[in-house]
């Protein structure tokens, strides 16, 4: 698997490749996940946010278990995402919050429990995307990319 580490500086990073663990820094990380990228994983901590390109119930959304939520497309691609802080996930349609339920240990969206069947993203109510991730347009277009720190300069793989 490779290995991806972040600086924590403002910078935009194309991720060209599968297999890949993110890993990420103290400060506000923003990631940006192309349509079709399969085995990455991701720690999202405070603030931290993260984007997948296609609507929200084109996902199937669960929690295999521990801190652990895994979305998984159309196609079978799977990204893995470890919350340990409250963030956002975010979704060509909008975004919502991405936490922890205090009582029972497990990843909340918009404060309901994600479990192991697939969640029901027609449940909650998602809010505009953020501008600098709708001005990208980045569900029509083939990239995923990385933002620390805020950094919303458009670069396509």
């Amino acid at each position: 698997m490779n290995r991806l580490r972040l600086s924590g500086d403002s910078q935009t990073l194309n991720i060209p490749f599968d297999n890949t663990n993110i890993i990420g820094t103290g400060s506000t990380e923003k990631v940006i996940f192309n349509i079709g990228v399969d085995s990455v994983e991701v720690g999202i901590g405070d603030n931290d946010e993260v984007y997948f390109g296609l609507y929200s119930d084109d996902y199937d959304i669960t929690n295999p278990g521990g801190n652990e939520v895994v979305v998984v497309d159309p196609d079978n691609n799977t990204i893995t995402i470890s919350v340990g802080g409250t963030g956002k996930i975010g979704f060509a349609d909008g975004v919502a919050d991405l936490g922890m339920d205090s009582g029972t240990g497990q990843p909340t969206i918009n404060g309901n429990v994600v479990s192991s069947t697939a969640f029901d993203m027609s449940s909650i109510t998602l809010d505009s995307l953020p501008g600098d991730v709708e001005d990208a347009g980045y569900a029509d277009r083939d990239f995923t990319r990385i933002i620390d720190g805020g950094h919303a300069d458009s670069t396509y793989a």
